[in-house]
């Protein structure tokens, strides 16, 4: 176990094999605060996941007082946990963010490491990963546990559309000059070319699935290793998709210039919060013409008039992001280990290649 830490006082881990999946289903629904606020720890995105991929691992469930509190599951594989994701890069693709545990809150930081110290203890890993956390749970995180390590940074954006709504100011008036220049350089070029621009919202899950569609044709051209490509990617989102769109916690939009489509968006909705995923873009030969940046633009100026709290990019950093946001978002990815021999050898090695590399993160 990581030196000079023990378990939170009052907390314990209830460790079980990850068996059939509704009985991880009925306790996540016995949570004191059932109704997760945070989308990637819900319900929809949790149960899709286990259904659509089925992890090999355990369930943690961290009691307070004898009630389970929090809850998450720990993919195990060749001695490594991964919390909330399988440990297979094709399945992980899925890429899950604000990891942690479901319920509550407040108590994050020390049921994370009460369920990480009783995994070592009780010898299912003696290697744990915790990726995409949010930053200051992260931070807390590797504060307390000595043999933790950051392995990865990811930076996000965020635009707070409340803020906007209170000033009483556009998505437009509040971005740089040089960025307005831009944006109304490339409205009037697709107005000139192809028609009036429009945002529209899908109405039926046969709208949704076409804009999904068109996005993926888009984005699979783009990226190399688009998840378009992947069959668990798409068999994951289709399924979230499908079962999400008719209570409105996923949504997807078309943005048009007369009769063409030029962009195509995926979100993930969390209250009256707009979570960007991922999008497909028409290429234009035309530098001027910016569709991504034309098209979140016109996007989150609806969301504003529609009394949308924020607008989230969530990770992943771009430059029309950083055009389009006023807040930096960051995650943490640690890896936290039990102090073995081997894991201490690999310390040494890390700090060494730190002393003359600095800055890499592994």
């Amino acid at each position: 176990m990581p030196d000079s830490v023990s378990a939170p006082p009052g907390l314990t881990t209830r460790i079980t094999p990850l068996g059939h999946t509704d009985e991880f289903k009925n306790s996540w629904r016995r949570l004191p605060n059932a109704a997760v606020r945070n989308f990637f720890l819900g319900e929809l995105w949790m149960f899709t996941w286990l259904d659509c991929h089925a992890p090999r691992g355990v369930v943690a469930e961290v009691l307070d007082g004898g009630q389970t509190t929090l809850i998450g599951i720990f993919a195990v594989r060749k001695g490594l946990a991964f919390l909330n994701q399988s440990g297979c890069p094709d399945r992980d693709q899925v890429w899950i963010e604000y990891n942690g545990l479901a319920g509550s809150e407040a108590l994050q930081v020390p049921a994370l490491i009460e369920a990480t110290l009783t995994l070592f203890h009780e010898r299912h890993a003696d290697e744990v990963h915790l990726s995409m956390l949010p930053s200051d749970l992260g931070e807390a995180l590797l504060e307390a546990l000595p043999k933790a390590r950051i392995y990865q940074r990811v930076t996000g954006w965020e635009r707070d559309l409340g803020e906007l709504r209170r000033r009483g100011v556009s998505v437009l008036d509040a971005l740089s000059a040089n960025t307005r220049y831009q944006i109304r350089r490339s409205m009037r070029g697709y107005e000139q070319r192809y028609g009036p621009l429009r945002v529209s919202g899908a109405s039926t899950l046969e709208e949704a699935m076409d804009i999904w569609r068109v996005a993926g044709d888009w984005h699979i051209n783009r990226w190399p290793d688009s998840g378009f490509a992947n069959p668990s990617f798409l068999a994951f989102h289709e399924t979230l998709l499908k079962r999400g769109f008719d209570h409105g916690a996923v949504r997807l939009f078309r943005v048009t210039s007369g009769a063409t489509t030029i962009a195509a968006l995926y979100f993930l909705i969390d209250g009256r919060n707009a979570r960007f995923y991922l999008q497909g873009v028409k290429p234009e030969p035309d530098g001027k013409l910016k569709p991504g940046l034309t098209a979140h633009c016109l996007l989150m100026q609806k969301l504003l008039d529609e009394g949308w709290d924020s607008y989230d990019f969530m990770g992943g950093d771009s430059q029309y992001k950083r055009q389009l946001a006023d807040r930096r978002v960051e995650f943490i990815s640690l890896r936290v280990h039990n102090g073995s021999l081997r894991h201490r050898i690999s310390d040494v090695a890390r700090s060494i290649r730190d002393h003359f590399m600095p800055g890499t993160d592994a």
